[in-house]
Order: C-alpha cells, then sequence, then structure tokens
C-alpha cells in the first residue's frame, strides 16, 4: 500500500484529456469532466500548502470547441503554465475547460515534453485520460524524445474508467485507473502529489 502523500518537489505539468469524451456520464451519470474538475482542485488545495512546493502546470488536448473535427487534432492549449500553485488559478482554469473534438494526447504529451525540457530540478508528466490517442501522432515519437533527452521526465497516467485492453497499452508506464470519484482522487493524489515509486497494493 502507499504510505503517507507528499508533496513532489519539482516540476510538474498534467496533461488533461479535453476531448468530447469528458463530457460523457462517468459514475452516478455525472459527467467525466465534472468529476475530474473537483478532484482536481482538491489536489491543487492540497499541493497549494504542502512543503516543499511543487510548480504544476496544466495542458490540455482537445477542448477547443471552435475548431473542426479534423483540427481538433492539433488542439493542445496550457491554461496554467508550470508554476507555484493557487487554488484559485486552478479552479478557474478547470472550471474553463469545455471537452470538444478528438483526442490529440500523443501531441499534447510532446508539447509537455517541450514545455519541461530546460526547467531544472525532477520533471514529471501525469496524463489524465479517458482514452488512447486518436490522432495521426505515433507514440514512437514520445519514446524517441524521451530516449534523445539528457534528463527525461517520468511519466505517469491516471485512467478514467479505462477498459483493460487500453491499459495494456500504455506497457510500463505506472498507470492507476479510477472507477469512482474516490479513486480518481486517490488516483491524482499519487500521481502529482506522491514523490515515491509506484508501489500498488
Amino acid at each position: 500500500m502507499l504510505g503517507a502523500l507528499t508533496a513532489a518537489a519539482g516540476q510538474i505539468e498534467i496533461v488533461l484529456d479535453a476531448s468530447g469524451a469528458m463530457a460523457r456520464p462517468g459514475i452516478g451519470g455525472i459527467p467525466v469532466v465534472v468529476s475530474v474538475r473537483e478532484a482536481l482542485v482538491a489536489v491543487a488545495a492540497e499541493a497549494a500548502s504542502s512543503e516543499p512546493v511543487s510548480r504544476i502546470g496544466l495542458r490540455l488536448a482537445g477542448g477547443d470547441p471552435t475548431a473542426p473535427s479534423v483540427e481538433s487534432c492539433v488542439a493542445t492549449s496550457l491554461p496554467v503554465p508550470i508554476s507555484e500553485v493557487t487554488v484559485e488559478t486552478w479552479t478557474n482554469a478547470v472550471d474553463g475547460v469545455r471537452p470538444a473534438g478528438f483526442r490529440p494526447l500523443n501531441a499534447s504529451v510532446l508539447a509537455a515534453l517541450a514545455d519541461l525540457e530546460l526547467l531544472p530540478g525532477d520533471r514529471r508528466i501525469v496524463v489524465v485520460t479517458a482514452g488512447t490517442d486518436e490522432c495521426w501522432i505515433s507514440a514512437r515519437k514520445i519514446a524517441d524524445a524521451l530516449a534523445a533527452g539528457e534528463r527525461p521526465p517520468e511519466i505517469r497516467i491516471v485512467g478514467l474508467g479505462l477498459d483493460q485492453e487500453v491499459v495494456d497499452t500504455f506497457g510500463a508506464i505506472p498507470t492507476r485507473n479510477a472507477a469512482s470519484p474516490r479513486e480518481l482522487l486517490e488516483a491524482l493524489r499519487w500521481a502529482v502529489l506522491d514523490a515515491e515509486t509506484d508501489q500498488r497494493p
């Protein structure tokens, strides 16, 4: 079991699935995006009051309601640049997420790698997703970018009710798959706040 959770010192970027799938009903009929918003704000509040202070950013994979379907495959934005966490900033950012379009997950992870490339200290990408990439950029490009970097960041994945075959596609990347709001909060606390190596129950 995981021990006590403490804020992970370093630079963290959360890549959040903002595709149209996030508007679908989840546990109890609540849209998945609503549960994710609540959990992210709770984790932000904990991170803001923890020591040492982490610097956390938020990048969206998709979520541009004005983009035609094809253009949604290049829709990735950075509503919260990597910085010290404030609850107000994160509340406003996640309230502004409007799920739409396809899921350009791989393009968004590549963008997160670029965001972190020159930053000092320990670095981590946390992917929060309801599925795999739906666009044309291969996951091989992520593997190549990680292999080419002198200090590749750690990657963790929080799945949102994923089927096991989808989880299996992530290979050796540490993954927690949440099937309820409680599990989602626990998974995000593990992914964002726990500096220790993944230890499964």
